[in-house]
């Protein structure tokens, strides 16, 4: 696990080069317009390597097992992200060269003053540093509450070594507006509600996360009664199955596999029973709940917010001269 969250660490760290060359191709009017396009595009990345690979991956009964779990691999790329990236921020080795090495054999005083810029850097990576710790964090909340606490630890961090390097090792921008504060309030930040909402709903449906389901027969079989050796990866474990044991069969208690069923209500259990009767109402909650902020986030993004605007803006122009004409009445 540990070394998995170091891997995906270092793809965070080189994501924003190889999505800045695919943004520098586009055509946009202003550099605040740029930098929301470029802050989607990392965050849908970071997003999936951080947190979508590691759940597709995982098998489903390794999520709350023993040993090398779902939630042990989480809490490692946690521990990751708080050292990696803001070490490598923080200590700005290309700046560090250009200084010590290339300054001092500079021909002429312009040149040398140019290795003494500092670092460029854009907020909407900022941003997507904010927006992909809560991405993990609300994904996994349900099974690991402790990535609450996690991120907070990881947020506060960012923030001390943003500002150090705001001070210290990053160069002066420009002024860019509010397209990237406008993109993650209006869009980003109801799309990570929703995760939240739903994902709890999905996980609480899937306790115990085993797939297994009590069956109706009263009488273990005849030919698993008795003393039974199981050689499991690094063990073997001793096993007595004796007449009076409760039955299980295989079944299925993820309802994210295909078809997904949304939302996941205990009804979607069918013939297969395994969730107790709290943890039924508990699901029934949440699901209505992830229903009604669906509900809330879809008529804020398309009536409240300017997405109409620009799907808008996309056919027909938008453009409203100002100002009056010369020499007219």
């Amino acid at each position: 696990a540990g070394l998995s969250a170091l891997f995906i660490a270092i793809l965070n760290i080189l994501t924003p080069p190889v999505c800045r060359a695919v943004t520098n191709i586009e055509i946009h009017s202003d550099d605040g317009g740029r930098q929301a396009s470029h802050s989607v595009k990392v965050l849908g990345l970071r997003c999936v390597v951080s947190t979508v690979i590691i759940h597709l991956v995982t098998p489903f009964t390794m999520s709350l097992a023993n040993g090398e779990h779902l939630i042990k691999a989480v809490a490692a790329i946690f521990v990751a992200e708080m050292f990696t990236a803001p070490i490598v921020q923080a200590l700005f080795i290309p700046g560090i060269i250009k200084m010590h090495i290339i300054a001092p054999r500079c021909k002429d005083q312009d040149s040398m003053n140019q290795c003494f810029e500092g670092m460029p850097w854009e907020l909407g990576e900022r941003y997507t540093n904010i927006m992909k710790v809560l991405f993990l964090c609300f994904f996994f909340s349900a099974i690991f509450p402790g990535s609450f606490a996690l991120s907070a630890v990881l947020l506060f961090i960012h923030y001390e070594f943003d500002k150090f390097c705001l001070m210290r090792v990053w160069a002066r921008t420009g002024s860019i507006g509010g397209d990237v504060a406008e993109q993650n309030r209006s869009y980003i930040v109801p799309g990570l509600l929703v995760l939240l909402a739903c994902m709890n709903a999905y996980h609480y449906s899937a306790f115990p996360m085993d797939d297994l389901c009590l069956s109706n027969e009263t009488a273990v079989p005849d030919e698993y009664l008795g003393k039974h050796h199981l050689s499991l990866e690094d063990e073997t474990v001793s096993v007595h199955v004796s007449s009076d044991d409760n039955v299980y069969y295989a079944c299925d208690q993820d309802f994210l596999n295909f078809p997904i069923n949304f939302p996941p209500l205990p009804i979607f259990q069918g013939n297969d029973h395994w969730m107790t009767k709290s943890q039924e109402s508990i699901v029934r909650l949440h699901s209505m709940t992830g229903v009604a902020i669906i509900g809330i986030a879809i008529i804020y993004v398309f009536f409240l917010s300017n997405l109409s605007e620009r799907i808008q803006s996309i056919f027909t122009g938008t453009y409203e001269p100002s100002g009056a004409i010369d020499g007219t009445d």
